[in-house]
């Protein structure tokens, strides 16, 4: 029985994506998303007490977001034997971060964030309730990599907040306003390497970039 309900609970929050994604939060109905599901409205509330709670499950659920942060999810993981390593790990972080920002739902959760970000608290809740922690995975893996020599001793979550915006950085904005119709693979492929040469090149410790450059050469 368990599983039929997990089973039941995951087709709610694949519909209501869908719903999410095309109407937006605010003209997103919980009428609507129980008549895609094929169900009453109080079986939807029997799951979820809310719209805003149920639009937190959607941006939690995806299994792309586990793929991108399972590496960090153990304090000592990955293991970094060299500065090369740790360019390769935060290229892989990476990509797989600026696929997930970049896919339909993702943009569609984040537009409603926005949008809603001045006269309601459903950011905040959103932001604490998922990012929150996975950012924290990765903050505490740079500091990790400051201890190990590898990075220069900051702030680390200053440092993660350099390497998100450095990742997104000519990509997730002009998406979000329209001002690119898509990013394709080949715009990620190339940007992502950029980006984290460019965070490494101001954390890393000299000797390690002194390497960097001459590989570059």
């Amino acid at each position: 029985m368990r599983v039929k309900t997990e089973e039941r609970r995951q087709a709610i929050i694949e519909r209501a994506a869908e719903v999410f994604r095309e109407e937006g939060f605010d003209r997103a109905s919980m009428s609507e998303i129980a008549a895609r599901v094929g169900g009453s409205k109080a079986t939807l509330y029997s799951y979820f007490k809310s719209k805003e709670e149920l639009f937190i499950a959607v941006m939690k659920g995806s299994i792309e977001v586990a793929k991108v942060y399972k590496p960090f999810a153990d304090p000592t993981l990955p293991k970094i034997a060299s500065f090369n390593e740790l360019r390769e790990t935060l290229v892989a972080y990476g990509l797989h971060y600026i696929r997930l920002q970049a896919s339909a739902d993702a943009l569609s959760v984040r537009r409603s964030l926005i949008a809603h970000g001045d006269h309601s608290d459903l950011g905040k809740v959103a932001f604490e309730s998922g990012p929150l922690q996975n950012y924290m995975l990765v903050a505490a893996f740079l500091e990790r990599m400051m201890r190990e020599g590898y990075l220069r001793q900051e702030v680390p979550w200053v440092a993660l907040g350099h390497l998100i915006h450095l990742l997104e950085s000519g990509l997730i904005l002009p998406r979000l306003i329209g001002v690119i119709k898509s990013i394709t693979p080949e715009m990620i492929n190339e940007a992502v390497p950029r980006a984290v040469d460019i965070f490494l090149r101001g954390y890393g410790m000299s000797q390690h970039i002194a390497k960097l450059d001459r590989e570059a050469a």
